[in-house]
């Protein structure tokens, strides 16, 4: 095939470019597949890993019924090694929830103290509202209170104060319990309409305190 003057010189052009450029294009290409390689072994070792997670949980489950003490070690290979999963803290959660119905608050507090480290902010949130319980039980309501000043999201707020509402009634301080109270109801009412149902428990709860 012919190629007029035109044409020939947009190859000589074209093959130049690719002679001084085509090196680095190459290499981008094949960055590019590597990345992508990578990403796809990456979702592979994700899904191993969540796999192997699961199955690490479902045993840290059955341990748990068994009151043998391997749950224990379970549960720290899954802390360990699954950190990030789902699993790991659910497990621990579970884990400081036997504990607390078998009344061994010692065995509660580890279990929750890690979620607190190393887990999302809701769950970091639902562990220190637990484990703020777990405390008043053990006579240390200061430490309870100290454990719901950080609210990790602020989706929490209203509940952790009407947690402190509860320590304070603990400690025969209705003046604070009150004070905390009013903070929830107003953190609630904020929220609008689809909390109206909440605000009214929590504004009867009120009505019961003593003046």
């Amino acid at each position: 095939m012919a190629f007029d003057l035109e044409e020939q010189e947009q190859i000589e052009n074209l093959k130049a470019f690719w002679k001084r450029w085509g090196w680095l294009l190459s290499g981008i290409v094949v960055l590019g597949a590597v990345a992508f390689l990578g990403l796809k072994g990456n979702d592979w070792y994700q899904a191993r890993q969540m796999s192997q997670a699961a199955e690490l949980f479902e045993t840290h489950t059955q341990a748990l019924t068994q009151k043998d003490g391997s749950d224990a070690s379970l549960l720290s290979n899954l802390q360990s090694n699954f950190g990030k999963s789902r699993y790991a803290a659910l497990a621990s959660f579970n884990t400081a929830q036997t504990a607390v119905n078998a009344q061994a608050w010692d065995k509660a507090t580890p279990p929750l103290q890690w979620i607190i480290e190393h887990s999302t902010v809701d769950n970091q949130a639902a562990a220190r509202l637990m484990l703020a319980d777990v405390l008043v039980q053990t006579q240390k309501n200061d430490d309870a209170l100290k454990t719901l000043e950080t609210v990790p999201t602020p989706e929490f707020t209203a509940a952790f104060a009407n947690k402190k509402s509860d320590i304070y009634l603990t400690m025969n301080d209705t003046a604070n319990a009150r004070k905390s109270l009013e903070a929830a109801i107003k953190t609630v009412e904020a929220e609008g309409a689809q909390s109206k149902d909440l605000a009214k428990s929590l504004k009867q709860k009120l009505d019961f305190l003593p003046k």
